[in-house]
């Protein structure tokens, strides 16, 4: 009896052995590329995770200083209209006295057209728009 490697439709060793090594060789990886995309996930990764921490802290740290930013400018806008609205009424109350000064307490038809009231209100009106500005 003759071996079954002998057959023509079997293939002899020879040949199964080369079939088996051509569909190994193109699967293998050299493994320098497998080493050098391990290390670049590994050095990746940790890195991107730190970066986005900072870029949050960075980001909840600008948010806060630009609320505090916002509240010092507020306050002083609003120290600054106390103040004038402070001069105004001071100015106010000095005009008022100096009318009633300039008048003798008596403010009717004759008094109002006097020059001294005249210029009194000119130079109320004068100072305040000057006070404005």
């Amino acid at each position: 009896m003759k071996p079954a490697s002998t057959s023509p439709s079997a293939p002899t060793r020879s040949e199964g052995r080369d079939l088996s090594f051509k569909i190994a060789s193109p699967a293998r990886i050299p493994i320098l590329y497998v080493i050098l995309g391990v290390l670049l996930v590994i050095s990746i990764i940790p890195m991107y995770f730190y970066s986005s921490q900072v870029e949050a802290i960075n980001r909840d740290r600008l948010k806060t200083n630009e609320m505090l930013l916002q509240n010092a400018v507020t306050r002083s806008l609003a120290d600054d209209l106390s103040q004038h609205e402070r001069s105004l009424r001071m100015m106010l109350a000095n005009l008022s006295s100096a009318i009633q000064v300039a008048s003798g307490g008596d403010i009717g038809e004759k008094n109002i057209e006097t020059p001294e009231l005249r210029a009194l209100l000119e130079n109320f009106v004068s100072s305040a728009t000057i006070q404005l500005h």
